[in-house]
């Protein structure tokens, strides 16, 4: 035997009509390549030769074994001895490529090869024997081929092998594949055994969290520390606080006053992690009950810095007495943290009477927010008045809306009892007495702190007061008038399609000329997914910062009548809405020392005490940004 010629049939290859079957192999003896043309829609086939073999190839080497074919041979021939042939077949239907290729090597003597009229490639015995079965299923056209020399058939299953080579890959492979669908049985039923158990954990954990939950919220409800002052109050009812507070809040009526039944109120605040709650039967006044509350933490804070559930569980006994010296049958007494810690003190509880013969003269006067008897040995006074500016400009420059909200903060260090006169430019106080109102400024919305007299405000505005111990704010007040911008920033934004963007950027400073802006931020919004920035700048450095999607231009020192130009280019990685910057306005930080933008001024700072001590007032004006936004304008 010199050559095996495998059969294969690509059903991908083929028309549909013509199965697709496992390799078969003949015995043959000798082999010459020949092409065999198989035109579709056809019931002959014709047979040429490849290449010159230099005989012919006589008809009764194909004799035909059934009528439903004819054949066609060509001159050459084989010699007359050849009893077998190797035939490389193409086959060539409009439909299908030329270089698909089928080679079937075949025996003269048993068998035929035909294309019948049914387009069915067939390969026909000469015995006519019926089909074989391999597992119960007859084959099909290709199968009913019987070998003279090896006719042996071996089947698997419903599959058939002519080779033992065939059938040993066969069976290789099906070992391998039942080998990994038993592995991947194992780990299937592993994985499921993982997942149950994990579930269960989970099942546990969840169990074990609602639980905790639910103790956590029985703890939350439950009251830390009470104090009933008059007794006209069920100290009980407290508990329908937090059920009532969650129904509310489920209706969107959440309200600073609970309604428990008739004639009962619950006034609360939340303060970290809990809740400080006022019951009452009267129709109490719920805006200095509030007041109250919020002193209360004040000095819960001051006592404990960081005020807890914990902190107010270890301290009790101490909140216990601050309550006591805090409120009266249910008045309000002391509220200064400063007070309460003369006689109040962390390490005991409450002090001899041997060391207090009397109680501070801060709480039976009116001066409950300093002490009797404080000492320095350096008497000054510090006053700052610092004023922020709120502002909206329009691309052209238009100031769409300014406010000026302002407030004087003092830190005291004065011997005694002294009192303190201050007065201002204020456009009423110049009005009565008559003086020029070139340089007066008009006051809103003016709160002080409790130790200014304000009967004598009210009547010559003059503000008197006797001052706490130490750092406190002193007034606030607020001016609504339109503020010529403090530094103007124009932006010229210049687009490339498809390829990048460059700003020109210009600040102007708009105040005087012996003031100094300080710490100037200038925040320009940038275009969405920029990249690759680049900054020139006349003075100060630039800063990207792509979270933002913005630049920021620091110039720490910026003069008053000075313009500084500022150049930025942009990548992009795409075309962008031509739109979208310009939503989003400039922001301006700064802080300009020693500057009013009001105009306000201290006319006098006036230390009146006893024992006619010298005392040193230093007065410092500061200006700073606030809520500083600028358009940019819509032609950029």
């Amino acid at each position: 035997m010199t050559d095996q010629n495998p059969l294969n049939v690509n059903g991908s290859l083929f028309p549909t009509h013509i199965p697709t079957q496992p390799p078969v192999y003949f015995e043959t003896s000798q082999s010459f390549p020949r092409e065999l043309r198989l035109p579709p829609y056809s019931s002959a086939f014709h047979y040429q030769p490849i290449g010159q073999r230099g005989t012919e190839i006589s008809s009764q080497h194909f004799s035909a074994h059934s009528p439903s074919w004819e054949h066609h041979c060509p001159t050459q021939a084989l010699p007359s001895s050849s009893t077998s042939i190797s035939v490389d077949c193409r086959t060539t239907p409009h439909d299908y490529n030329d270089e698909d290729e089928l080679t079937i090597g075949y025996d003269l003597r048993d068998h035929s090869v035909g294309y019948d009229g049914k387009e069915n490639l067939a390969l026909r015995s000469s015995d006519e024997r019926a089909p074989q079965e391999c597992g119960g299923d007859v084959r099909r056209p290709f199968d009913n081929i019987s070998n003279s020399s090896n006719s042996a058939l071996n089947c698997v299953g419903n599959r058939e092998f002519r080779t033992e080579l065939e059938r040993h890959r066969y069976l290789e492979r099906r070992s391998k594949n039942n080998e990994a669908a038993k592995q991947s049985r194992n780990k299937r039923r592993e994985r499921e055994k993982y997942l149950e158990e994990r579930v269960k954990l989970l099942e546990e954990e969840n169990q074990r969290l609602k639980e905790a939950l639910k103790t956590e919220q029985q703890e939350k409800r439950s009251v830390l520390i009470s104090r009933n002052y008059r007794g006209d109050v069920d100290i009980g009812i407290i508990e329908k606080f937090v059920p009532l507070l969650v129904d509310l809040e489920e209706e969107g009526q959440l309200a600073p006053v609970v309604d428990v039944d008739s004639g009962t109120h619950m006034i609360w605040i939340r303060f970290n992690n809990f809740y400080v709650v006022a019951v009452s039967r009267c129709n109490a006044n719920v805006s200095l009950v509030q007041s109250f509350l919020y002193k209360l933490v004040g000095v819960l804070a001051e006592y404990f810095k960081d005020v807890e559930e914990e902190s107010i569980r270890d301290n009790f006994v101490i909140i216990y007495e601050l309550l006591d010296e805090m409120m009266d049958f249910g008045y309000p007494q002391i509220t200064e943290g400063r007070i309460l810690r003369e006689y109040i003190t962390q390490v005991g509880h409450k002090l001899e009477a041997s060391h207090q013969p009397r109680p501070p003269m801060a709480v039976t006067n009116a001066v409950s927010w300093r002490s009797e008897g404080v000492k320095h040995r350096k008497n000054e006074v510090f006053l700052d008045v610092i004023e922020s500016l709120n502002l909206l400009a329009s691309g052209a420059g238009t100031v769409l809306q300014s406010e000026i909200v302002g407030s004087v903060k003092m830190r005291v260090f004065l011997t005694g009892m002294p009192e303190l006169r201050l007065g201002l430019n204020d456009k009423v106080q110049f009005d009565a007495s008559g003086r020029g109102r070139s340089k007066a400024v008009e006051l809103e919305d003016i709160k002080f702190h409790q130790c200014v007299r304000l009967s004598r405000f009210e009547n010559d505005r003059t503000i008197s007061f006797i001052p706490p111990d130490g750092e406190f704010e002193l007034m606030s007040y607020r001016l609504s008038t339109v503020v010529k911008p403090l530094i103007w920033v124009e932006a010229v934004i210049e687009k490339f399609s498809h390829s990048r963007v460059e700003y020109m950027v210009k600040a102007k400073s708009q105040f005087k000329r012996r003031s100094t802006a300080n710490n100037v931020e200038i925040i320009v919004p940038a275009p969405t997914y920029s990249d690759s920035p680049r900054f020139k700048t006349a003075i100060g450095n630039c800063l990207y910062q792509p979270e933002e999607n913005s630049f920021v231009w620091n110039i720490k020192n910026f003069p008053g009548g000075k313009e500084y130009l500022m150049r930025a280019h942009f990548k992009l990685p795409s075309v962008l809405s031509g739109e979208v910057e310009g939503k989003r306005p400039i922001k301006v930080r700064f802080e300009i020392p020693y500057f009013t933008t009001s105009g306000i001024q201290v006319r006098y700072l006036k230390i009146i005490e006893k024992s006619g001590y010298q005392a040193l007032p230093w007065v410092r004006y500061i200006t700073q940004s606030g809520d500083y936004s600028l358009r940019l304008n819509s032609a950029t």
